[in-house]
């Protein structure tokens, strides 16, 4: 039995609610909710069984449709946004609709027309980072994740690292040391945890160049297929 509980549990919270686990949001529409892992949190976003695959090509998909509609919602709002994946531009509410759109819901005026935010799904953490530097929503943290200065990137180090069985509370996963680095997004410092929450700032945020494997947006110009608008 691991000394540790699994902290893959997130839940929506009712009004008036106060949150108690390690991350807590607000969304732009109001809805509250909190998670005790940061795979978890992707749970309440994206999928409710995100945090069951194990499969990261699923993941990525996920991670994409989930994109391209918090895009349009954010359309629906005046605000214009790009969304990337990992080879470049992905959709855009301002090129990416068919004549037909066009033609039944007319021409999208954006407040911010050629100065459009980015939601990046290279991985979990660029997605998060972006949804928060768009106003999608607040993220909170009792353990310095999203909102870390800087990434060690050793399993070791992390929060969610159990040493005596080599496993990850936050993937449920085991033998992760020396396995994972390379392509875990959650690193964590294990030194701010279980305290007051901290907010993560747009302001305090910048593309993850600890990451090894990460390309920057500048880097990543070949467009998905139907990114453009088709008449």
């Amino acid at each position: 039995m691991l000394n540790n509980p699994v902290d893959l549990s997130s839940r929506w919270l009712e009004q008036g609610a106060a949150a108690t686990a390690n991350y807590y949001i607000e969304l732009q529409d109001g809805r509250r909710g909190e998670a005790d892992s940061p795979l978890a949190l992707f749970d309440l976003l994206v999928d409710p069984d995100y945090s069951d695959c194990d499969d990261r090509q699923t993941h990525l998909i996920m991670l994409g449709l989930f994109a391209r509609n918090v895009a349009v919602q954010l359309a629906a709002h005046g605000i214009r946004t790009t969304v990337y994946d990992g080879a470049g531009p992905f959709y855009d509410p301002a090129v990416s609709r068919f004549a037909d759109e066009v033609e039944e819901e007319g021409q999208l005026e954006f407040e911010n027309p050629n100065d459009p935010y980015i939601i990046d799904f290279w991985d979990e953490w660029t997605l998060m980072a972006s949804l928060i530097r768009c106003g999608y929503l607040r993220l909170f943290e009792k353990v310095e994740t999203f909102g870390a200065g800087d990434q060690e990137r050793n399993c070791k180090t992390c929060f969610f690292y159990d040493k005596e069985q080599n496993y990850c509370r936050a993937w449920n996963a085991s033998d992760v040391a020396g396995r994972m680095e390379k392509t875990c997004p959650f690193w964590t410092n294990n030194l701010f945890g279980g305290g007051d929450y901290l907010e993560v700032r747009a302001e305090d945020l910048y593309e993850p160049s600890w990451n090894p494997n990460y390309r920057p947006i500048s880097e990543r110009t070949n467009e998905y297929e139907g990114f453009r608008k088709r008449f």
